[in-house]
């Protein structure tokens, strides 16, 4: 419950002061993917560690979490594939200046 609570109230936050968008019903339908997708890369990246590489349960922990920071943020950041940009224009603009900085 707690979780569901967290990951409604980043939803209101990030669509509100960063985004900047009205949240509605279809934006909410694709903001928990992105937990789903961090959720499913930790638990995958943690057997790997542990089960297949060898790594102690809470040293292969913290290297989860610290690899799950630049996946959420690329989540996050193109975040257009969850439908919290307001239209196509923003779309074009995100892949552009998605271009431009991996170019830059």
């Amino acid at each position: 419950m707690a979780e569901a609570g967290g990951i409604g109230t980043q939803f209101l936050l990030h669509t509100y002061f960063v985004y900047r968008v009205p949240p509605t019903a279809a934006r909410l339908g694709g903001y928990p993917v992105k937990y789903l997708l961090l959720y499913g890369f930790g638990a995958v990246l943690l057997h790997t560690l542990v089960d297949v590489v060898g790594i102690d349960a809470r040293v292969a922990a913290l290297g989860v979490i610290i690899a799950s920071i630049p996946v959420g943020f690329l989540l996050t950041r193109n975040s257009r594939y969850f439908g919290m940009l307001k239209n196509e224009k923003q779309k074009e603009e995100a892949v552009i200046d998605d271009k431009s900085t991996l170019q830059g």
